[in-house]
């Protein structure tokens, strides 16, 4: 009897002994063993670069970012030992999105290439046609509601090429992958026109988006947020652009929309790998090439102008960042007028706080959120007037524009 309740007893303690561990290295295996997508959205600068590779193996690139970027993209392969690529996407003209492939084109063998057939007149453009012509790479114009066959377990569909369109962003090749359950969007540089457009005749929604356009305002609409639904948003841009992408209208419609946004302008590249049921992010990669298990912060914002008041000559500027700012060399200018006020060298804005810059010769109370447009009042009282807030390197954080009533 005494050796039936010890067994008992050793059997029960095994029983309710903690498993997680051992489940989870189960989980893992099954995760890995199955067929592997990855999409790494690299940092090109105020561009776009986007390296997919299936399951089969084969590669595709999409866009070179601008021509400085080239060497990166090259590195960016060859540190992941690839030496060829079975297809390079030219989504449009623009020089932020094939001056890159230059490069790449002048150092990696390219099998096909496939082009919106959007005409440009610029030297970037030219320089790339003679490389694509003068290494006999066979071109493909891409045609709507077209399949890129490179894998039989992913689909990739063309929603968008327009090259009779007078605007080179309305001309870009948006594309849709799919592995199983999960879906990206690559929407390029497309606005406002196309996305009517693709609304209209796509099955848009996907869980991972490459926002157009580098968050501009003019894409990425309300309509077309809805449409699409995703949960991951990626935002590339270059961190001190003279745009001030991405915008910050863009930014909090993707914030209300509970989306987890990214940004490529804070890591080499941003990698989203997918088995087609679950996906995972990851920001690091070893000196060989491999994914490290460390996942990216959230994009939570740049400085903004949150209040612009004419009447009473006050610009309010918040700091959306998770970080201190020292705002020596941030500078806000009124357009119409061209006066610029500096912010005090020593001044520093903390995170989520915000700054009022007051020109107005009535006394107010001081208070550390408050400073003043020394020597200068009335600032903007010109009709039309725009406010312009500058990074220290010349980048346009963010602007506002009021009419006087």
């Amino acid at each position: 009897m005494k050796k039936t309740i010890i067994s008992f007893l050793v059997m029960l303690f095994l029983v309710t002994l903690p498993i997680g561990t051992s489940t989870n290295h189960k989980v893992e295996a099954i995760w890995f063993q199955s067929p592997q997508l990855e999409v790494h959205f690299i940092n090109v600068g105020q561009g776009d670069g986007v390296l997919v590779i299936m399951p089969n193996g084969k590669k595709m690139l999409v866009d070179g970012g601008p021509r400085e970027s080239g060497i990166r993209i090259v590195d960016y392969l060859k540190k992941h030992s690839i030496d060829e690529l079975d297809l390079v996407v030219s989504t449009h003209p623009d020089a932020d999105h094939i001056g890159g492939l230059i490069h790449v084109l002048q150092n990696i063998k390219v099998k096909q290439v496939l082009d919106s057939g959007k005409l440009h007149t610029t030297e970037t453009y030219r320089e790339y046609l003679q490389i694509v012509r003068r290494n006999q790479i066979p071109m493909e114009i891409a045609k709507i509601g077209q399949s890129v066959e490179l894998d039989q377990r992913v689909d990739v569909t063309i929603l968008n090429s327009h090259n009779a369109d007078e605007e080179n962003n309305e001309a870009s090749i948006v594309m849709k992958i799919t592995l199983g359950k999960v879906d990206y969007l690559l929407a390029a540089d497309a606005e406002g026109d196309s996305e009517k457009e693709m609304l209209a005749r796509q099955d848009l929604e996907a869980e991972i988006m490459k926002v157009a356009h580098h968050g501009s305002v003019t894409s990425t609409s309300e309509e077309f947020l809805n449409k699409v639904d995703p949960k991951i948003a990626i935002l590339s841009f270059g961190a001190e652009n003279p745009y001030g992408h991405p915008h910050k209208e863009v930014v909090q419609r993707l914030k209300e929309h509970d989306i987890k946004i990214y940004s490529t302008s804070e890591y080499e590249s941003l990698v989203v790998k997918t088995n087609g049921r679950s996906y995972k992010i990851y920001s690091k990669i070893d000196e060989v090439g491999q994914l490290k298990a460390a996942h990216p912060k959230q994009y939570v914002g740049n400085l903004a102008i949150v209040e612009l008041d004419l009447k009473k000559e006050k610009i309010m500027i918040k700091n959306n960042r998770d970080h201190d700012v020292l705002m020596m060399g941030w500078k806000i200018i009124s357009e119409v007028g061209n006066q610029v006020f500096q912010f005090p060298p020593d001044y520093v804005l903390k995170a989520g706080d915000t700054v009022t810059v007051y020109s107005t010769d009535k006394k107010l109370p001081h208070h550390s959120d408050v400073l003043w447009w020394l020597e200068e009042t009335n600032i903007w009282n010109d009709v039309g007037d725009r406010a312009l807030l500058f990074t220290p390197n010349g980048g346009l954080a963010d602007y506002e524009g009021k009419k006087s009533s």
